[in-house]
């Protein structure tokens, strides 16, 4: 209890949350340190911590707007596309915890976009091997949360029409 300063990394967090799982005061603190450790976590250790928020049930929003912010953030600057891992975990936390935040759904929705554009045209069988369960997570979660954007849900059709056998 005495330690959580020298919580320095997602993976401590996890195991502090999970230790102190039934005690709300301390998941306040060790949230609260998770905040802290704001610039010294990556995209990865963002959505890791919004995705265990949610295996946990655990729904402290001030937390998962940091991590919303930290995700598009980290996204803006690194300039590549999230990996659909990223998207289909964020999605389905969101419907776990009942996080409505529509900038975050937007920016959601458009990364699945264009990363449905871009392998739409280049789709390979070792790629839609390797995704097709983050696939079939995301179109859940889509429908979970009612989402609804023509232009992103074209662009998925389009890429589970390249491959109709696959993908049910």
């Amino acid at each position: 209890r005495s330690c959580l300063e020298k919580l320095d990394s997602v993976e401590d967090a996890k195991r502090a949350l999970k230790l102190f799982t039934l005690e709300p005061a301390m998941v306040n603190r060790i949230d609260m340190r998770i905040s802290q450790l704001a610039d010294k976590l990556t995209l990865d250790d963002w959505v890791e911590v919004f995705n265990y928020k949610s295996v946990l049930r655990q729904r402290n929003v001030a937390l998962l707007e940091i991590c919303a912010y930290n995700i598009i953030k980290h996204q803006v600057a690194s300039s590549k596309p999230l990996k659909l891992e990223h998207i289909q975990m964020c999605l389905l936390s969101c419907g776990v915890l009942n996080y409505h935040e529509e900038t975050f759904y937007k920016f959601l929705v458009e990364q699945l976009r264009k990363l449905c554009e871009e392998q739409t045209s280049d789709v390979s069988n070792e790629w839609m091997k390797a995704n097709e369960p983050f696939l079939k997570a995301i179109i859940n979660s889509i429908g979970m949360l009612h989402l609804r954007d023509d232009k992103m849900l074209d662009a998925l059709g389009r890429l589970i029409k390249s491959f109709p056998d696959r993908v049910h």
